[in-house]
């Protein structure tokens, strides 16, 4: 390797320049800091985070203490450091038959606005997943959400802090409403299995909710925010909620999937608007191959067809209003014909687009499922209309966080073409709409 440096001088030249870069960076902006201060940096501190504030900011040039150096890169680098008198809150998703993972997304937000409002650290707890063959699954929280940009608005620690600091005794259990109390032992079980941590016992907790947000107290070290989502609506902190959207957003892996999607859609749409949609054909749910009431399947599947059709040309009639080119489809497997319906109407495949069509990044297919559907949501959230699935959670959840950004939206059964004719296909329609 040393022969072949020699024999290329313009290599040798670019890696003594790298060297000497290097080493000056070092005696002009770290050599100040650790005479004055007494106390030499560590090279742990130079995460790419600090490095880049270093090249671009001239404030840290008149650094001379190591103190100065903490509160200059403080929240650098995705990390929130153990501080002394810290208390904590841990969001708590309950273990329902299903873990619907946009749900874990915004109980984690609505944590964040508990510990905005109890100054307390939030617990940055993985993402939990069923998987096919039963085992519950974890996605650590920066594959999801980008660290820096949280950091600046809450504290936050790992879970094993949060282990560290808080046992049974000493961990208070909050709910702000008692919709899945039932499944709270069935979750307890569940936090002890994957994370190690012993939840109090469900005698132990408060009687209602009045009572269990009563209870809580700034000065309270330990928390266990049970079922958290829907806490902000509840508190009527819109505002809030806004703010922290501001700095709850996707890590660099999801964007790269959302930058993938807006250029296709500034690419082969005239002028860069979309509808987004949520579609979901449950037909297949409940016609089951081997359901005795074969002949009643049959023809709900046929008015389904029909009723699929429907929306198709209620979409496009939409788009053509709005002067929209491009329609995104978020549907789940089982529920792809209405992509074709929707070509007979537009006329233009690449101008409908799906999670078929973003690029994934992960060569993981578990991990590329995660960044892909917090990506459909941030999609969804980006669209110039938005029609959900009634029912759907899912759908409930990008409604909310649009109106709040007074952004259009609204749910298929609300549309008038489609009410018009509710009655001739009622079965159908309750069946479509559950």
């Amino acid at each position: 390797m040393f022969g072949r440096m020699i024999t290329n001088p313009h290599l040798l030249f670019r890696r003594l320049l790298l060297v000497l870069f290097v080493w000056l960076l070092y005696l002009v902006w770290m050599g100040p800091v650790s005479r004055k201060s007494g106390t030499k940096i560590p090279a742990s501190a130079l995460t790419p985070a600090v490095i880049k504030r270093i090249m671009t900011s001239a404030a840290l040039k008149n650094v001379t203490t190591w103190e100065e150096f903490e509160q200059m890169t403080k929240g650098l680098g995705g990390k929130s450091e153990e501080k002394e008198g810290q208390s904590y809150v841990l969001p708590v998703f309950p273990d329902n038959d299903t873990i619907f993972k946009h749900s874990q997304y915004q109980g984690f937000r609505d944590s964040v606005a508990f510990a905005l409002k109890y100054n307390k650290s939030v617990v940055k707890v993985p993402f939990i997943s069923e998987s096919d063959d039963g085992p519950k699954m974890l996605t650590e929280w920066n594959k999801i959400f980008d660290d820096e940009k949280f950091n600046t608005i809450v504290t936050s620690v790992s879970i094993e802090t949060f282990k560290k600091h808080c046992d049974q005794s000493g961990t208070q259990v909050v709910f702000w409403s008692s919709r899945n109390l039932e499944g709270y032992n069935k979750t307890r079980q569940l936090y002890k299995d994957l994370f190690d941590i012993d939840l109090p016992n469900a005698d132990g907790l408060a009687k209602n909710e009045r009572e269990s947000l009563r209870k809580i107290k700034p000065e309270t070290t330990c928390v266990a925010f049970y079922d958290p989502e829907g806490y902000s609506d509840h508190e009527g902190a819109s505002n809030i909620a806004e703010k922290i959207d501001e700095h709850v957003v996707t890590s660099p892996e999801v964007n790269l999937m959302l930058d993938t999607f807006m250029k296709t859609v500034n690419r082969v749409c005239d002028n860069g608007m979309y509808l987004a949609m949520h579609w979901r054909n449950k037909t297949k749910e409940w016609c089951k191959d081997d359901d005795a009431n074969g002949e009643t399947c049959d023809s709900i599947k046929t008015k389904m067809t029909e009723v699929t059709s429907m929306i198709a040309s209620t979409v496009s009639n939409i788009m053509r209003e709005s002067k929209i080119k491009c329609v995104y489809v978020a549907y789940p497997v089982g529920s792809e014909e209405i992509v074709r319906f929707l070509n007979e109407q537009i006329q233009a495949r690449r101008r409908i687009i799906t999670a078929n069509d973003i690029a994934m990044q992960y060569p993981d297919e578990f991990a590329d499922g995660e960044c892909r559907l917090l990506a459909e949501e941030e999609i969804s959230l980006r669209a110039n209309t938005f029609i959900g699935w009634p029912e759907s959670t899912w759908s409930r959840g990008i409604v909310d966080r649009r109106k709040q950004a007074n952004k259009d939206s609204s749910y298929f059964n609300e549309l008038p073409e489609l009410t018009i004719v509710a009655n001739d296909y009622r079965l159908v329609f309750d069946l479509l709409f559950s």
